[in-house]
Formats: C-alpha cells, sequence, structure tokens
C-alpha cells in the first residue's frame, strides 16, 4: 500500500512539473513592465504634467467670464404716485399751452402712478488679458515643460530598475 502511494505521489509530481511553462528573459520583462506599480504612477505623472503644460499655456490668452440674472416680481420694488403739472415752474406753463394740445395739458395736471423694477434682466460680459505679469506667465511655461521632461526621466528610471530586477 506505501508504494502504491509513493508510485502516485511520483506521477503527480511529474504531471505538475511537466504543466510548467517555462518563460524566457525578454517574455519576463515584458511582463514586468505591464504590471509594475511604479510605471503606471510614472505614466500618470507623465500624461498630468501634459495636462500642466496645457493649462500653463492658457494663461497667455485672454480669460473671459460672464454672468447673468433675471428676476420677476408680483409688484413692483419702487412705487411713486407724481403730479407732472406741480413740479412745473409757473413761467414755463404759458410757453407750453402755445405749443402743446390741450389734451395733452389736461394730463399734465392729472398724478401719475409709476412703478419700477417690477421685472428685468441684468447680464455682464469682462475678458482680462494679461500684458505683462513680470515674467510669471513665460516661467510658468517653462517649469511645466521642464516638469513634463522630469515625468519622462522618471518613466525611463522606473524601467530601467525594474528591468534590472527582474
Amino acid at each position: 500500500m506505501k508504494k502504491l502511494i509513493i508510485v502516485l505521489l511520483m506521477i503527480c509530481c511529474h504531471i505538475s512539473m511537466t504543466a510548467q511553462k517555462t518563460l524566457s528573459l525578454q517574455q519576463l520583462k515584458d511582463s514586468a513592465m505591464s504590471h509594475n506599480i511604479a510605471i503606471r504612477s510614472a505614466k500618470h505623472s507623465i500624461a498630468a504634467a501634459e495636462e500642466q503644460r496645457k493649462e500653463a499655456f492658457t494663461k497667455y490668452f485672454a480669460n473671459i467670464s460672464g454672468t447673468g440674472a433675471w428676476f420677476n416680481a408680483n409688484k413692483g420694488m419702487a412705487k411713486m404716485d407724481m403730479n407732472p403739472g406741480e413740479m412745473l415752474p409757473e413761467e414755463l406753463l404759458p410757453i407750453l399751452a402755445q405749443s402743446l394740445p390741450a389734451e395733452m395739458l389736461a394730463s399734465l395736471n392729472s398724478p401719475m402712478s409709476m412703478t419700477m423694477m417690477k421685472n428685468g434682466t441684468i447680464a455682464g460680459i469682462s475678458a482680462i488679458q494679461p500684458i505683462y505679469a513680470g515674467g510669471q506667465i513665460t516661467n510658468g511655461n517653462k517649469l511645466a515643460k521642464v516638469g513634463e521632461e522630469v515625468s519622462r526621466l522618471q518613466l525611463q528610471l522606473s524601467e530601467n530598475e525594474v528591468e534590472k530586477t527582474t
């Protein structure tokens, strides 16, 4: 019985040893490069550096912003009752009587009601163009390009480290 178990174990070991696949050095390097976290992180930092460079380039252009508001009230916010005839000076009345028709003169003596700000729209657009910012824009663009190059070098360093370790 012991011999039978030993023979079965030997057969199982032989089957498992022959089922394993041998990999070449290049296959191991490729697998390590594609699954390494440091390399993935370095690739993401390159993408972030490229976006920062693009953002720094936009500082050369005008910054445009706009606002808007609309309101509608059920009652006017400012009400006023006035009589235009009372506001006119006495010297002006004979001159107006000669030049205006009688219906219009009669309406000057009747009171008028005025309501303001019942509904309205407000809008505004502004554009800010930097003319000179003390070299901040050009230096920011230079630093963004350097940051992108540093990210590429870090990726190359990570790839070399993984290849060396593999």
